[in-house]
């Protein structure tokens, strides 16, 4: 089980690196594929491991996936798409819930931080990558489900 996990963190690393060498370009965004690959290698890795219940996982990661969208948490599909994605390596719903929390409160600090420099430093920047904030937030709920808290 521990491979689905690391499969998982290396994959959203190397989209986070890519978000991050191409936040702030007119073209080269995250590439439409890699994120529908990372949708397609959840859902067969969560099937594997948590057989049915992935499903609920991910319909309830998309529910809430679309409340972050709601609320301006992330701009793109590339972000919604990945948040579902990484729904389906969780076992509980509380452990979805748990991840889509630190989605949210990472992102708004993260995005307060942004605006705070753009505000004060001249550090002009109109895209923010979020796909960092994923990953991060990934690996705390991640790893707190591997122990055992949520």
């Amino acid at each position: 089980m521990i491979w689905f996990y690391i499969t998982c963190v290396l994959f959203l690393l190397m989209l986070s690196v890519i978000d991050i060498f191409t936040f702030d370009k007119k073209e080269g965004y995250i590439p439409s594929f890699l994120t529908d690959i990372f949708m397609v290698l959840g859902f067969a890795i969560g099937f594997l491991s948590y057989g049915n219940f992935v499903v609920v996982a991910g319909v309830f990661g998309a529910l809430l996936g679309l409340v972050f969208s709601d609320m301006n948490v992330w701009g793109g599909w590339a972000d919604f798409k990945l948040f579902v994605g990484a729904s389906f390596f969780f076992s509980t719903l509380g452990s979805v819930c748990v991840f889509g929390l630190l989605v949210v409160v990472l992102g708004l600090g993260f995005k307060a931080f942004i605006k705070y420099k753009n505000k004060h430093d001249y550090w002009k920047v109109k895209e923010v990558p979020f796909i960092p904030v994923i990953f991060i937030s990934f690996v705390i709920a991640g790893v707190m489900n591997l122990l055992g808290v949520i």
